[in-house]
């Protein structure tokens, strides 16, 4: 043993390790300050880490040679020592730096991955402004003022914001801001309200505190309609400096003005508010409005973005030929990325068309990616991101993501119901039961919310009887489906009721294919495969 010491002290080991640790403690501390500044990736402060903490290794094994005075010439099992530790740390970086990659693909993705649930961020909700114009005709224009700032926030960082749709679930209702906060896990609220006259607008906002209800900040506006972007920029900048974050990336970039046309402007936010209504109607007239407004600018990316999300919905829920409507669609959306490559809700829309129309995974990876990675709230990508998951085999990811869809507006009926849908994917069929009861208790005025879920939960389950009932609640418009649902119990039973529901469905297919799937699925559940299968292959 003392032989062992002596051999340590005579090749200065102790002082070969200090020197070095000093030194690369006095490098990591440089290039945190330097990475700091810069916005380094923190892939490269984990490699860093590994590499010096390897060189360790290497340092010991140069002092145990080279320690004793005199020698300096480096032998062959050196260079072996120094080779393989050195390849170690190539291998370990680049195994982490890659972050488990899907191997079908070599970019580096985004995190889309939750914040943690201790999240420190400020965090805001932006409510509905009121409309507090003579004729009470302007709540369109109220919602567009508010979701313009509220978008403008969104590209903060270090901010956390609520997204629209919880947010304007608030429109009307007599509650607190404290309440408000709690339920939107945000820790400020900004309400306003809007008055517009002919040519002239007043905007007032405030920013209040959930905590102790105080107010942050407040300002009134008086503008005329021509420079009421900037007015949307102005309030935004206040409430970021309210706040004390951060804009991301060029100031201008973050709080872009996008369009001069009033008139233009007018006609989008009639455009989006007709898509949130979500009815035939109101989707077509989405796409006039749409349509008006970049007939007044052609260079209005966000009037491309939502006349291609007007024209996916109507092919996508049977209004018409999805076929004829994906091509419209892909048109404004690839115009809208052309003018203006950051709009979030463009990406998805392409995604989308890559998902369910064109089958093409990596496309759909790619674009609904690109959507989280500038606007982390987006339900929408959430779900489709999740469903392409399922798709690819990953259905506990895919769940994971349509959760964080639900987190990001948890008062959405539509970021709701694919966590129902992955639910029963994932055949967890008591979890189905037990999130239908919480989501009608949230939404107790739509009493069948969720319950195409839950009766396939139900039918799953074996509690046929029940689950005809949840279908009965959402088919009793059709007088067909009691009539044949009531001659199939009677003949065979709850079997023979879906038999006969999935014959009646067959008898009247539309020949433009849009719900053979739907058929296929039905006789699944009869149990009559052939049928099934049949219908499968006239689906695809």
């Amino acid at each position: 043993m003392a032989s062992l010491f002596e051999r340590l002290k005579e090749r200065k080991l102790v002082q070969w390790a200090v020197a070095y640790l000093a030194g690369a403690w006095v490098l990591f501390e440089v290039s945190d300050a330097v990475g700091g500044r810069l916005g380094w990736p923190d892939v490269l402060y984990r490699g860093l880490l590994i590499v010096l903490a390897l060189g360790l290794f290497v340092t010991l094994v140069l002092a145990w040679y080279h320690g004793e005075k005199g020698r300096q010439r480096v032998s062959g099992p050196e260079l072996l020592m120094i080779a393989a530790l050195l390849a170690i740390a190539a291998g370990v970086v680049g195994i982490w730096g890659r972050g488990g990659a899907s191997p079908t693909g070599g970019q580096t993705e985004p995190d889309v991955r939750a914040a943690p649930e201790e999240d420190e961020r400020p965090s805001i909700a932006v409510l509905p402004f009121v409309d507090m114009s003579p004729e009470g005709d302007q709540q369109y224009f109220a919602d567009g003022i508010a979701e313009e700032i509220l978008n403008a926030l969104t590209k903060v960082s270090g901010l956390k914001v609520a997204a629209r749709t919880s947010a304007f679930s608030f429109r009307g209702a007599d509650t607190d801001i404290k309440t408000v906060g709690e339920r939107l896990s945000v820790s400020t609220v900004l309400e306003g309200s809007v008055r517009k006259e002919h040519d002239r607008v007043r905007i007032t906002a405030q920013l209040i505190d959930v905590a102790d209800g105080f107010h942050l900040w407040s300002d009134s506006y008086d503008r005329e309609m021509e420079s009421v972007f900037a007015v949307q920029d102005e309030i935004a900048r206040e409430i970021v400096r309210a706040l004390q974050v951060e804009l991301v990336g060029p100031r201008t970039r973050a709080l872009s003005i996008p369009t001069t046309s009033p008139e233009a402007y007018e006609a989008y936010l009639r455009a989006r508010h007709a898509i949130g209504t979500a009815t035939w109607t109101s989707l077509r007239h989405s796409v006039e409005l749409s349509t008006r407004a970049i007939g007044l600018d052609p260079w209005f990316a966000p009037a491309h973005a939502s006349l291609a999300g007007a024209h996916y919905l109507l092919g996508f829920f049977g209004e018409r030929p999805f076929a004829e409507a994906v091509p419209v669609a892909r048109r404004a959306a690839a115009r809208a990325l052309e003018l203006d490559d950051g709009l979030s809700d463009a990406h998805v829309i392409l995604g989308l068309i890559a998902l369910y129309h064109d089958w093409d995974w990596q496309i759909a990876k790619r674009r609904f990616l690109q959507a989280l990675e500038l606007n982390p709230n987006n339900f929408a990508a959430r779900h489709g991101y999740g469903d392409l998951l399922s798709i690819l085999g990953n259905s506990e990811e895919g769940f994971h993501q349509v959760e964080l869809g639900r987190q990001a507006d948890p008062l959405s009926p539509l970021a709701v119901f694919p966590v129902l849908v992955h639910l029963v994917f994932l055949r967890r069929f008591d979890d189905v039961i037990r999130e239908t009861d919480s989501v009608r208790v949230l939404f107790p005025d739509r009493p069948n919310i969720g319950g195409a879920s839950l009766a396939s939960a139900l039918w799953h389950m074996g509690r046929q009887r029940e689950a005809l009932d949840e279908w009965s609640g959402i088919w009793r418009s059709d007088p067909a489906f009691t009539e044949a649902v009531d001659r199939g119990l009677t003949d065979a039973g709850p079997v023979g009721a879906m038999q006969a529901w999935a014959n009646y469905r067959a008898s009247h297919y539309d020949d433009s294919g849009t719900d053979a799937y739907g058929v296929a699925v039905l006789y699944g559940r009869a149990g009559d495969v052939a049928a099934a299968l049949e219908w499968l292959e006239r689906a695809y």
